[in-house]
């Protein structure tokens, strides 16, 4: 790290493989093979070639040597994979220990993968997902289509922020992200990347870059100013103090702002922040979670509550995600999601800054996501929401702060 800390631009400038050498059969270092299968060789072409392992018995494929030192970093390629056929083909990308070196272990590992599958089954996709083991694909958390393998060169780009969020670019475009739950993902000595290509195609590599790269999602912003705080410590009934609610059916019971009638529906509650730059930030203590009905901490909203990107809480989990229609009745797209404990008395707070927007919970990340210029920042509303529904409320909210940068 003493090195890094001296050379910080030479790591982000990380390893870059041309193959642009005299042909190799096998591929030699920093390239080695792991697991079953054919060997990879560059050919006169200067391409590193990945012969077809669909029949493998265990995985097999090649390792890059080399790894990142930090918990932002990035890897892309150029791939030829010209896979057609009926049958259901796969080229995984595992971003894991160097099996090269240690030797192939499956347990919970995360995974890029290119799926062929026939046009009437959906056509060619990419997805982020994790291995329990060889023989389980434990869970496909997000899946895009990606233009037909057969009659194209792709550009695939992976970023990882803070060893949790992971996104992918398909040809220089955003084209999906998850966070992989926290047993699944990269860090230290697991950032290196294993192929294996599961087609019955040869695969072509004509380049790749691996470097540690600046976080581009802003979570190590300061927040310096208080805008508003509130306790709700006052007498039970309408909120005040400058909030604008959307909705009747909630107020101050026993300084909380909750749901306060029998009525299914949403309720927003939210005030101008003046914060018109997209870096805002807004911290409460949550009440009793439910495991169905969520809580809401909003930002970069609008003044009529009808979009704006929200941190929903159950007691199970957290969703980030645009929200549409209204605070009364909105509609949810999520961004990213994380399975957790949210317990009663916790201190969560929802963040933005630029296109990054992250969650906390009692002051550590726990969630990231990338808005891809779909939530505003010049909405300047920041606040609170609850619902009931079922016969059963959400969880009410106490000791709101908002704050910003400057």
């Amino acid at each position: 790290m003493f090195l890094l800390r001296r050379n910080l631009p030479w790591a982000w400038a990380g390893w870059i493989d041309n193959f642009d050498r005299a042909p190799e059969n096998p591929v030699r270092q920093p390239w080695k093979h792991w697991g079953d299968g054919p060997n990879g060789y560059i050919n006169a072409s200067q391409e590193l070639v990945l012969p077809s392992n669909y029949n493998s018995v265990a995985g097999g494929g090649e390792s890059y040597e080399f790894q990142p030192f930090t918990p932002n970093f990035g890897t892309e390629f150029e791939l030829r994979l010209p896979v057609d056929g009926t049958l259901a083909q796969y080229f995984n990308w595992f971003i894991v220990e160097n099996w090269a070196k240690i030797g192939v272990n499956y347990a919970q590992i995360l995974c890029i993968r290119i799926r062929h599958r026939i046009d009437a089954v959906g056509g060619d996709d990419i997805g982020i997902l994790e291995f329990d083991s060889w023989m389980t694909e434990g869970r496909r958390i997000v899946t895009a289509p990606i233009p037909r393998l057969i009659d194209n060169v792709l550009i695939l780009r992976v970023h990882v922020d803070n060893d949790m969020l992971v996104r992918v670019y398909v040809n220089d475009v955003f084209t999906l992200q998850a966070q992989p739950q926290a047993s699944h993902r990269s860090g230290p000595g697991r950032r290196g990347i294993n192929i294996f290509n599961g087609t019955l195609a040869e695969a072509q590599i004509r380049w790749l870059r691996l470097y540690d790269r600046p976080t581009d999602l802003g979570y190590n912003v300061r927040w310096n100013r208080t805008v508003f705080e509130d306790d709700f410590n006052r007498a039970d009934g309408p909120v005040g103090n400058g909030w604008t609610q959307h909705g009747a059916d909630a107020g101050i019971v026993s300084g909380f702002w909750a749901k306060t009638t029998g009525n299914d529906n949403s309720v927003g509650l939210v005030r101008d922040t003046g914060v018109t730059h997209g870096a805002q930030r807004i911290e409460a203590v949550i009440g009793v979670p439910d495991d169905e009905r969520d809580s809401s901490l909003v930002l970069r909203t609008n003044a009529a509550g009808t979009e704006g990107i929200s941190a929903n809480f159950y007691s199970g989990g957290i969703y980030l995600a645009k929200f549409t229609g209204s605070l009364e009745n909105p509609t949810f797209a999520d961004f990213t999601s994380t399975r957790m404990t949210v317990n009663a008395g916790d201190k969560v707070a929802l963040s933005t800054n630029g296109e990054g927007a992250w969650v906390e919970v009692n002051d550590q990340i726990v969630l990231l996501a990338h808005m891809n210029g779909l939530v505003p920042g010049a909405n300047s509303y920041a606040g609170l929401r609850v619902e009931r529904s079922s016969f059963a409320n959400s969880a009410a909210w106490n000791s709101v702060k908002i704050l910003a940068p400057f």
